[in-house]
């Protein structure tokens, strides 16, 4: 069963491949990108069911349709339309105008979907029975112009034998030659058994650039590229024996320019006859197919570690390959300019003319427009500058500059091409030409040019799958800049220290710089970091042998242990810079305690001593605080105790030191039978990075921040800390901690309430939700992608905040996960305008969920103040997503 799907949005293609992978096997999808590849491709591979999206690119769907069912050889093919909801009555009566037979939502269910299909597929098979003589008829159809061609030429062949046919006749035949040739839709030749081209109609010259008078004077292998593999001799044999041949090649135009052509013929010639040959331009299928495996390639280079020049002198050699354009380059600001920092292809003539883009006056002096702006000059200038629009010639959506035919743009007058000023040698080393801008967010900050000597080299569709790879590549550069201000953050640490032993102010200076520094590589850190835990975390979800498991157990241990410090450090930083806010939420003590105690049970008794809990009665259990930062302390103070117990217990006690109406002042003890603590370092203890001696972190670890976090946290929650202890006796760790008091009656929650992974995967999948991804990191997208499909829900991803917005314009969501930092536009900006949006597409009340490596509570009240409905941290764990998605998605 053969299934044909014109649609150019790639992530429809791909959901229905997968749901006809799962649910109709025996179904292989053919998929066209335009309305002139899906024609194409109906006519060639006469498939059971077209699919047909309303909205394609080259040829409107209903014009489409019209054409396959005013076709004999197509018209019994049944044509199901697809599309989004909020056109639905319309496109529908539009639909059964055109004369499709079904009607299909994007947002299909897979049943309907494949019974859908299996009912088309027989009322192919129906209409084919029943209409044998339009089968004849498509037939003769379609053989017509070669056997009219093939019989012309037996009348030629005997009335040259005979002489025999008066001249008027002779004048008719020829009339009939040239009616055929005319009518061609394909390209078509008249080749003898050597090869030599005997005719050619006015299609294939238009294809060619060839006038016809000279291509008959050619031999077919001239017109091949020197890049095609196939031998035209060779399959001329093979059509002389098997009658019928089929293949791909690659042609040169008569400007140098190349374009990929179907060979094909299905008639076997008579000993000494020449050969008819039909050739189709399938340049456009191929160079869809081109850019996309390009924008692959391109993103693996960007996902990979390296130099950034290395990395994008390699991308210029992948643009070279898929576009075959003869130059690339790629400019970056620098200062006021914008020079070329990799490129391939351009003279050294070029670059000497071409490489700076500001303008000077006589003096030297940089021009400046009247906002006070560089002047940049050409159109890479108005690019740059982002004042293009598509309302101008030339210009594109999304802010970028193309161009078939740069004679056209010399001669335009300034009314039609606002340019601020022409170069006549850039003119000169193109005719086709596209300029695409490069964003770090909303400011560019690039360029991407590609220049080549032919024309017609680019189109709308490879247009924007070039901007696409320009957003990312944004991206990239952003996160290599924030690498390069690292560093540069680290050397000024370096002179702030040097010169802090000097004067007071500038130490303190460089601790704020340290904290910033800190804070900064905390978060980029957490970024790679939730690939790592995530992906352990769905590997352990698959099936593993022993020692696999183990391994993956070692790594996702090792990552949480990392995600440790790097929260630490995070904490400590905020903390400096006075940034660490507290929550306050309603909870209640006895479940905490429960909950603590139960994840430090299996620890303590690998390690063979005991761990008890112990709260005083007269302790009120309904509390009101930050239960995550007493936590937090609780658990620096046990995870010590344990580390340095080898025989014995731990003991915790909670007690109440002062107690009112409205409030407590809780105190916590952690009491071990430890190794203890010397007597002369019980005061450092609770400094930042201090450690008993060298010789206890070499042997237990840690970074000495523990302590000193939950000093300040104890502070913040208006307690203090304090500590005792004897060598070789043990020690007990206590703070103190003022928290509001509940009123009215309150509940407990027992740990044993959360419901487990696989009940929360149950109830999403029962729930048949579609999910909208927006996340720019390729890692942390397969991740979450991969959480999602764990938990049975269909999702698509976007790259940024702009394609977040356009998407839900197109197709109804139930849920969104928005990454808050991304490129083009960031989750916040895309969460307001969304909210703003009246379409029918886009519920407004539409649960929006933040997905943010920034976990303090200002981050999150950014996030709600948005229009976000709630968040989850990064790295994203799949219990964490699952039950925060379990409160928004909708009931099925």
């Amino acid at each position: 069963m053969k299934i044909l799907a014109i649609d150019d949005h790639v992530d429809h293609l791909t959901a229905l491949q997968a749901v006809l992978s799962d649910s109709l096997p025996e179904a292989a999808l053919l998929s066209a990108l335009s309305g002139l590849q899906g024609l194409a491709l109906a006519r060639s591979e006469d498939p059971d069911v077209i699919l047909l999206d309303i909205d394609i690119p080259c040829m409107d769907s209903f014009t489409l349709c019209r054409k396959l069912k005013q076709d004999a050889a197509l018209q019994a093919i049944p044509v199901v339309f697809m599309t989004a909801v909020k056109t639905l009555q319309k496109s529908r009566l539009m639909a059964l105008e055109a004369g499709g037979e079904g009607f299909l939502c994007h947002r299909f269910d897979p049943a309907e979907l494949v019974a859908l299909i299996r009912a088309m597929t027989k009322i192919k098979a129906t209409a084919a029975s029943q209409l044998d003589g339009l089968i004849g008829e498509r037939s003769a159809g379609v053989h017509q112009n070669h056997l009219a061609t093939l019989n012309l030429l037996e009348d030629l062949q005997t009335e040259n034998a005979a002489r025999k046919l008066s001249e008027e006749a002779l004048r008719e035949s020829d009339r009939r030659h040239q009616a055929i040739l005319l009518t061609a839709m394909d390209g078509f030749w008249m080749i003898d058994a050597e090869g030599r081209i005997l005719e050619v109609n006015d299609t294939y010259c238009r294809m060619s650039g060839y006038p016809r008078e000279e291509l008959l004077q050619m031999h077919a292998s001239k017109l091949q590229s020197d890049a095609a593999e196939d031998d035209i001799l060779g399959h001329i044999q093979q059509l002389k024996s098997s009658g019928e041949e089929r293949f791909e090649s690659r042609h040169r135009r008569k400007d140098g320019s190349t374009f990929d052509v179907e060979v094909s013929s299905q008639c076997r010639p008579a000993d000494g006859m020449p050969l008819v040959i039909f050739l189709r331009d399938i340049t456009e299928r191929k160079q869809a197919d081109a850019y996309q495996e390009m924008r692959r390639q391109i993103l693996q280079i960007l996902n990979e570690s390296g130099k950034l020049q290395d990395a994008l002198q390699r991308i210029i050699g992948v643009i070279q390959t898929h576009t075959r354009c003869a130059a690339v380059g790629i400019r970056l600001q620098d200062g006021e300019d914008f020079p070329y920092f990799a490129q391939s292809g351009f003279s050294k003539e070029f670059l000497h003319s071409e490489n700076a883009l500001t303008r000077s006056d006589s003096t030297g002096k940089l021009c400046l427009d009247e906002h006070g702006k560089v002047k940049l000059a050409c159109a890479c200038g108005l690019v740059l500058a982002g004042k293009t629009t598509p309302a101008r010639p030339y210009f594109t959506s999304g802010g970028g500059f193309w161009t078939n035919d740069l004679s056209t743009l010399a001669k335009a007058t300034a009314g039609t091409y606002p340019r601020v000023m022409t170069r006549t040698c850039c003119l000169q080393h193109a005719a086709s030409l596209a300029l695409i801008p490069i964003r770090n967010h909303d400011r560019i900050v690039g360029l991407i040019q590609l220049n080549d000597p032919h024309k017609e080299r680019f189109n709308s569709q490879t247009v924007e799958i070039l901007e696409s790879i320009a957003s990312h590549l944004g991206s990239a550069l952003m996160r290599k800049h924030a690498e390069a201000q690292l560093l540069q953050t680290n050397r000024h640490l370096e002179v702030a220290t040097a010169r802090a032993h000097e004067l007071a102010a500038q130490a303190e200076m460089a601790n704020a710089a340290k904290s910033a520094f800190l804070a900064n590589m905390s978060h980029e850190i957490r970024t790679p970091l939730n690939g790592v835990i995530g992906l352990t975390g769905l590997l352990l979800d698959t099936e593993l042998n022993a020692e696999q498991q183990r391994y993956a157990h070692t790594i996702r241990s090792s990552g949480e242990v990392l995600l440790g410090l790097i929260n630490d450090f995070l904490d400590m930083s905020k903390i400096e810079a006075g940034k660490l806010e507290l929550e306050t939420l309603d909870f209640n003590l006895a479940d905490l305690l429960d909950e603590f105690t139960q994840t430090l049970a299996m620890r303590v008794r690998d390690k063979g001593i005991k761990l008890h809990c112990h709260t005083d009665p007269a302790v009120p259990t309904p509390l009101r605080g930050d239960p995550g930062r007493l936590r937090q302390i609780l658990s620096n103070f046990t995870d010590n105790a344990i580390k340095f117990t080898h025989a014995g217990e731990v003991l915790i006690q909670v007690s109440p030191q002062t107690i009112s109406e409205h409030e407590v002042l809780l105190h916590c003890a952690v009491r071990d039978t430890g190794i203890g603590i010397p007597a002369d370092k019980l005061a450092t203890l609770f400094d930042k990075f201090s450690q008993v001696d060298i010789s206890t972190t070499r042997r237990y670890g840690g970074t000495g921040l523990g302590l000193a976090i939950s000093k300040q946290l104890a502070e913040l929650m208006g307690g203090e800390v304090g500590v005792s202890s004897e060598l070789g006796q043990g020690s007990q760790f206590w703070f103190t901690a003022r928290l509001a008091r509940q009123t009215g009656k309150i509940s407990r929650r027992h740990s044993s309430s959360r419901a487990s992974a696989n009940q929360l995967r149950n109830t999403l999948n029962d729930r048949k939700a579609y999910v909208l991804l927006a996340e720019d990191n390729i890692t942390n997208q397969q991740v979450a992608l991969s959480i999602l499909k764990h938990l049975g829900l269909r999702a698509d991803a976007v790259a940024n905040g702009a394609e977040a917005v356009q998407a839900v314009t197109s197709r109804p969501y139930d849920l969104i996960v928005m990454d808050v930092q991304m490129p083009v536009m960031d989750g916040l900006e895309a969460t307001r305008q969304i909210r703003r949006l009246a379409s029918a597409a886009c519920n407004p009340s539409l649960p929006i969920i933040a997905m943010t490596a920034n976990a303090i509570q200002g981050d999150r009240n950014k996030c709600l103040a948005a229009g976000m409905n709630d968040y989850v941290s990064k790295p994203v764990s799949p219990q964490g997503l699952a039950e925060v998605l379990g409160k928004w998605l909708p009931v099925a």
